[in-house]
């Protein structure tokens, strides 16, 4: 027979005429209070058991029912396709993936064996990769890695980034020779002309976009030969060019030349100083105006700068530019001169958007 459970109603309680109040019980008093709550306090010890037992019975069912639970999932019950949707949906948009484990497509290679096998079956899952050259090591011991991650994405396209960090990307760039056929976009950063001079000739079928950060460009005829290399001429696609660095000016011959290759182009500038505060290789409208003249097929043309372009000389002669459609400045200036008598100079006659929400200046 078990026990009989003690009320727990206050209002059984046979000191309930002195509970709450400011009464201060005896010693006699004492003792039987103590003697009361003995019983209670034995069954608070029975109910700690019970309810550690009953914690422990929760735990083993909860366990018995989680693998169970797993094999009528929606993640098992959905087609391979879509979860290969949902996958492809989980990379990075705005950038290029990275190999970390704690991001797509590794992170989901971790989840299970199933995920895994799809993971690993799926090109268009390591089609993009962002690649950091201090990652490779002085030995190359991780190009393998590199190489495994990128053959994977057979055939299709590569979208792929390269970090050098002022350090020579040549055992890279050589070992991705081998997939030049399959790039898309490329953008490679922390580079010199003489750098850009290693990969500047190969052909790239396939690549629609490319951006090139340079450390640094001189005088030089490596500097002045960059937009008219190889990889910038697309034999089958349109090709957007994106060139940020100080010192652009460099970039171009100081004679006339022909780049009719290009049509989607952004300059970028970044001001370098001398000591004394002086503005070195500032892009200057006359470079703008040289850009403009000798590229005919150029269709559209970013401009970025801190400051507004130098004045340069501009001939008196108007330019031409007929396959013009798009025309952008992003600068900052106290006077929008320069960009004024640049545009005086210009005739563009199928230009339908030009965009300078820096500054103020009229429209022509």
């Amino acid at each position: 027979m078990s026990t009989p459970r003690p009320p727990v109603s206050l209002l059984a309680s046979p000191f309930v005429h002195i509970l709450h109040t400011k009464h201060t019980p005896s010693d006699p008093q004492i003792d039987q209070i103590r003697a009361h709550l003995a019983t209670y306090e034995a069954e608070l010890v029975r109910l700690d058991a019970l309810i550690e037992s009953l914690t422990l019975q929760r735990t083993q069912v909860e366990e018995y029912i989680a693998p169970h639970r797993t094999l009528i999932s929606l993640g098992r019950r959905l087609p391979q396709d879509i979860l290969g949707e949902i996958f492809l949906a989980c990379l990075p948009s705005e950038r290029n993936a990275v190999m970390d484990s704690r991001e797509a497509p590794l992170l989901l290679g971790r989840v299970c064996s199933y995920w895994r096998s799809i993971v690993y079956s799926m090109p268009r899952l390591w089609t993009s990769l962002h690649i950091p050259v201090d990652f490779i090591g002085d030995d190359g011991t991780r190009i393998a890695v590199v190489l495994d991650w990128l053959k994977r994405s057979a055939p299709h396209p590569l979208r792929l980034s390269v970090n050098a960090q002022q350090t020579s990307p040549g055992m890279l760039i050589y070992f991705l020779r081998q997939l030049r056929s399959r790039w898309l976009t490329f953008n490679v950063s922390g580079i010199t002309p003489t750098d850009f001079g290693e990969f500047a000739d190969w052909e790239t079928p396939l690549l629609t976009e490319i951006g090139v950060t340079f450390t640094k460009c001189s005088a030089s005829r490596t500097a002045a030969g960059v937009l008219a290399s190889q990889l910038f001429r697309p034999t089958q696609h349109c090709q957007r060019i994106s060139i940020t660095g100080d010192n652009l000016e460099y970039l171009f011959p100081a004679g006339p030349f022909s780049w009719d290759h290009l049509t989607h182009l952004t300059l970028t500038e970044g001001i370098q100083r001398s000591p004394d505060g002086i503005s070195l290789g500032q892009l200057s409208t006359h470079t703008v105006y040289r850009l403009l003249k000798y590229c005919q097929n150029i269709f559209s043309l970013t401009i970025g700068s801190p400051q507004c372009f130098a004045m340069g000389f501009i001939p008196h002669e108007r330019v031409l530019a007929s396959s013009l459609r798009h025309l952008t400045f992003h600068c900052e200036a106290a006077s929008s001169q320069p960009i004024a008598d640049l545009i005086r100079h210009l005739r563009m006659p199928q230009l339908s958007l030009f965009h300078a929400p820096l500054l103020n200046m009229p429209l022509y």
